[in-house]
């Protein structure tokens, strides 16, 4: 892991990962892919936008601190964890 500092798991399929070194604004890109659930279910990975929504008790917006993602099973759009890898530029 780089420049990650922590990974909050806020809730069944809802993550938040803090960066160790802020972003200096929010426009930043975030790409991602997520592997299949443990029943070969594919999952997408939702990433939450700058006017924010709430992912357990953290508001999940792209912060220059951080970003809130969720997964969802693909065939339900049920919240689902999984393994999941991100990069920001």
């Amino acid at each position: 892991m780089f420049n990650i500092s922590s990974v909050t798991d806020a809730a069944d399929g809802k993550t938040v990962v803090y960066w160790d070194t802020d972003f200096a604004n929010t426009h930043y890109a975030v790409v991602g892919l997520c592997a299949p659930s443990s029943n070969n279910d594919h999952n997408s990975i939702i990433q939450h936008n700058r006017s924010g929504g709430n992912v357990g008790t953290r508001e999940a917006v792209q912060m220059t601190t951080g970003i809130g993602l969720t997964t969802l099973r693909v065939s339900d759009q049920s919240a689902q964890d999984t393994h999941f890898f991100i990069a920001a530029f």
